[in-house]
Order: C-alpha cells, then structure tokens, then sequence
C-alpha cells in the first residue's frame, strides 16, 4: 500500500542537474536542495548520451548523497535511450538507485512497462529494495490520462508538471518572458491553471505528492518567487529547481509561515476546547471551525514538523 505523502521527506526544491556536469553533482551535495536529480533527458544533448549513461552509474555508486533518495531522470520511452538508461543503470547501479523520474507519460502503459521491466531487474538482481517513480506529466495525452496514470502503479510517489512540453503539445504561441508572467499580471489562471489543477485533484486522489516544473529563466528571481507562490498556493509540494540560486527560495515558500503555524496551533487548541466542553459549533476569528480546518491544520504543522519548525 501506497504510504500518505504527509509521511515522507520534503520535496520543496528537487535540483535538475545534467549528468554530464560532474562538478555539479559533487557540489550540489553540500547545497540545501531536498533531493539531487541526475538527468539524462533534456539537459544531454543527443552526442553525449552514452557519456551522461556513465557519469549516472558512477555518480549513483561513488557520491555520497547523505539523507537524499538517490535520483535519476532517464530519457522518454518515445526515444531510442530510455531502454538502455534503464538496463544499463539498473544493472549496474540499481542497488543504488531509488528514485526514478520517468519523463512526458502519455499512457498507463508507459507506467505498467516500467513498472514490470522494474521487477523484472529487481527479482533477477536480488534488490533490498523497490525502486519508486516520480511521474511527469508533460503533454495533452498525458493530462488526459492523468487520473488512471496517477493510480497506474504502487511505485509512483509524485506526479511532476512538465510546463514546456505541454505548451509545446498544446500550439501554446511562445512566450519571451518564460510565459508564466506579463506586465506583472500572472497568466497562471488562462495559461497553466487547467493542468496545474488536474493534475493536483489526480496526484492527490492517488495519495501522491506534487511537484511543479521548472522556472526556465534562472536570471528572473522575482519571476521564480511568483511561480512558487502560484504553485504554493495550489497546494503544490515543491517546485523544480535548474540552478542553486532557486533552491533557498523554493525551500522557503514550501513551507508554512510562522502565521500559518501559529493559526494551525489556534485551530487545534480551540477545536480541543470545544470537543471537552461538548461544544457543537466552533468558531475562531470569527470563522467556522469544522473537521475540514482541523485536517488543514494537521497538514500545516506536519509539514512544519518534517522541517524542523516545531517539535
């Protein structure tokens, strides 16, 4: 069984870094990013392919990745590499390996074929472990299926928007200013608003966690905190990160506020004073308190307390 995303570490700022880039991944070690992606996609160019296959197989075996789930992103299963990023690294290195990002999922066959590859490799390799899967959904077929892909396999534990190929599969007309923001007017409610939230109802109806794509212009701090606050504010874990700038601002704004924390606190303590006094309606701050704020609340702090915010 699927264990609740409120049970797992925190996935505010995954780090994208090409496997080609050795000296970033061994510094990105030391950086505060919640996990560390190796990605063989579309941060490799198609000449160095064979050469990225390599650094990822001695990356996952020779760096130390402290409390991090190690990570792979492999190519998509519509090219001709993703065969043999999985043999090649499962094989190799899939004692290792615990994470796997598996790129624009169409289909749920594109999970199952995965899935049963995976546990085929396991069983002949004597793994110690499962490997999980984080799913992007990156096209218009992809957010089509997304409810059947989010419950396609026991292995997924995130569903991950892919904003650049989607407005790519859907005619989106290109956007200078990275598309998410305009004259300081979020596009978020025409744009991206339809995905962001389909594929948040799938992820969490599924019991997974979400994470929101890239900010492509690594230069834009001020756009990169407007997209993890649209994000944020959509109930999103986390946001990819594409240079270690990104990384403290998203860890920042994926997690509650002392505000938040400390209104959480308040609903717990009033919702426990009405329940020993056999009080039926409860408000605080002139607001209705019901079961609903007392489940928000117990998000809120949870997500604090994997933090280290509260004890």
């Amino acid at each position: 069984m699927r264990s609740s995303v409120t049970n797992q570490a925190l996935e505010r700022s995954p780090l994208i870094l090409p496997a080609t880039d050795w000296q970033a991944l061994e510094q990105a070690v030391s950086t505060d990013a919640d996990l560390i992606v190796i990605d063989l996609d579309d941060l490799v160019a198609p000449e160095h392919k064979v050469k990225a296959r390599l650094n990822a197989i001695k990356a996952l075996t020779e760096i130390n990745w402290e409390s991090r789930p190690k990570a792979i992103r492999i190519n998509a299963l519509n090219t001709p590499y993703a065969y043999l990023d999985l043999t090649e690294i499962v094989c190799k290195a899939g004692q290792s390996l615990e994470l796997l990002l598996i790129p624009k999922v169409d289909r749920v066959k594109d999970v199952q074929f995965i899935d049963l590859l995976l546990a085929q490799m396991e069983t002949d390799q004597h793994f110690s472990h499962q490997i999980r899967l984080e799913l992007q959904v990156e096209t218009a077929l992809g957010l089509a299926n997304v409810n059947e892909i989010a419950s396609a396999s026991f292995r997924a534990t995130a569903l991950v928007f892919g904003p650049g190929d989607y407005a790519a599969s859907m005619n989106l007309p290109i956007q200078p200013d990275n598309g998410t923001y305009s004259n300081n007017l979020p596009l978020v409610s025409s744009r991206w608003q339809f995905p962001l939230h389909q594929i948040a109802v799938a992820a969490r109806a599924a019991s997974l966690r979400i994470i929101d794509g890239p900010y492509g212009d690594i230069n834009d701090h001020g756009g990169f905190v407007r997209s993890c606050q649209e994000a944020s504010a959509l109930g999103y874990d986390g946001k990819w990160c594409l240079d270690l700038s990104q990384v403290a601002i998203a860890n920042e704004i994926f997690l509650p506020t002392l505000s938040q924390i400390q209104y959480a606190q308040e609903i717990l303590g009033v919702y426990a004073e009405a329940a020993a006094s056999q009080q039926s309606i409860v408000f605080l701050r002139g607001k209705l308190i019901d079961t609903a704020s007392l489940k928000s609340a117990h998000n809120t702090l949870n997500k604090a307390w994997q933090a280290g915010l509260r004890k």
